[in-house]
């Protein structure tokens, strides 16, 4: 069990939970939403969406393969192998999802660990994602230094979101 926001981001997807439904919906370009209620019954009896501490978790086939990927596992390797298209050109080795507008909850990971940084305002505009061992983040900002008539620039702030812990920032690189 993986939970959605992961799993989904990585294909480019974006995922919204509508509270009231207790629901998450992943929408990939401009399909028709999946709508994921947490607490029922999965298709194919693929388990049940189960929520932990705000995330709802799901196996990882379930997603991927709604998603349009081949699953395959290697129970010598204890290896999962997400193929898209059915295709070995496809093969997701992890690298970053494209650029898509910043939600709510990737603002509240930006926000935890630029905590402490000082003489310069960053507002995020765009975000990618990697799936690790947590998430890596590339946020791209505008830079304003606070006392200083210099202007904005463009920069990359990189953060890391382990599965348990804080974010943690990693780099800012100017663009």
């Amino acid at each position: 069990m993986v939970p959605i926001r992961f799993i989904a981001e990585a294909f480019g997807a974006s995922v919204s939970w509508v509270d009231s439904e207790q629901t998450d919906y992943i929408t990939l370009y401009s399909d028709t939403p999946l709508k994921i209620p947490a607490g029922q019954p999965l298709p194919n009896d693929m388990g049940i969406a189960v929520l932990i501490k705000d995330r709802l978790f799901v196996p990882i086939r379930y997603v991927s393969e709604q998603l349009g990927a081949k699953v395959n596992w290697d129970a010598a390797a204890r290896t999962v192998t997400i193929t898209m298209n059915n295709s070995t050109d496809n093969l997701m080795v992890g690298g970053y999802t494209s650029d898509r507008a910043v939600t709510n909850d990737d603002l509240a990971i930006f926000n935890d660990a630029m905590i402490g940084t000082v003489g310069v305002n960053y507002t995020p505009t765009l975000v990618a994602t990697q799936v690790v061992n947590g998430t890596n983040y590339r946020f791209t900002a505008t830079a304003a230094p606070v006392d200083s008539d210099t202007g904005s620039y463009k920069v990359y702030i990189y953060i890391y979101k382990p599965l348990q812990g804080m974010a943690q920032l990693t780099q800012i690189v100017n663009s």
